[in-house]
């Protein structure tokens, strides 16, 4: 997968690394709500401007396992909303 077909907040582990060398095999990145690129792996940012630079060769694939982390934390976090929608849903009708 290339960088033009990433997804803003999924993590994503580069299988190749980029020809400037900026992304490294296995480096985990993700693209940010402001566009920037944040290198879990060396704590670095990239501004959109800037990936043109550093995208050429670049390759990621899907970090499957953070996505399924992230499911399981929803998953709870909507268990404890429909709660609290139920909980409040017979208060009001007292």
């Amino acid at each position: 997968m290339k960088y033009s077909e990433m997804v803003k907040g999924i993590r994503y582990i580069v299988t190749h690394e980029s020809d400037n060398s900026f992304f490294l095999l296995n480096d985990t990145i993700y693209i940010c709500k402001d566009n920037e690129v944040y290198n879990c792996n060396s704590s670095s940012w990239l501004k959109p401007e800037d990936m043109v630079k550093s995208e050429k060769g670049l390759e990621v694939k899907v970090d499957i396992n953070s996505l399924i982390n992230e499911r399981f934390v929803l998953i709870k976090q909507l268990g404890i909303i429909n709660k609290m929608i139920k909980e409040g849903v017979e208060t009001e009708s007292l």
